[in-house]
C-alpha cells in the first residue's frame, strides 16, 4: 500500500465510517447551518466550513502522483518510508 493510499484511506475513514473516538467528521457537521459553520473563533484561526471543504478536497481530489500528501522539502516523511 503506498503512503497515499494509506492517507486515503485514512481521510476516508474519518469522514464517513465509524470512528472509535466518537462522531466522524459528517455526523460533526450535521445539522449545522452557514452562520455557525462560518463563525471564526479568533483572528487567523480556521472556521469549520473552512475546515470541512479542506477535508472534502482530499477525500475526492487525491494529491498528484508525484508527490508525498506528508512530505517536506520534497522529501519524504520517515514515518510513511516503508
Amino acid at each position: 500500500m503506498t503512503p497515499t493510499e494509506i492517507l486515503l484511506g485514512l481521510l476516508d475513514e474519518a469522514f464517513d465510517k465509524k470512528a472509535w473516538h466518537g462522531t466522524n467528521l459528517r455526523g460533526s457537521v450535521r445539522g449545522l447551518d452557514a452562520r455557525t459553520a462560518a463563525w471564526r473563533p479568533g483572528p487567523r484561526r480556521h472556521n469549520i466550513w473552512e475546515l470541512a471543504v479542506h477535508a472534502a478536497y482530499w477525500k475526492y481530489e487525491p494529491p498528484p502522483a508525484r508527490t508525498t500528501p506528508l512530505s517536506r522539502n520534497g522529501r519524504e516523511s520517515k514515518a510513511l518510508r516503508t
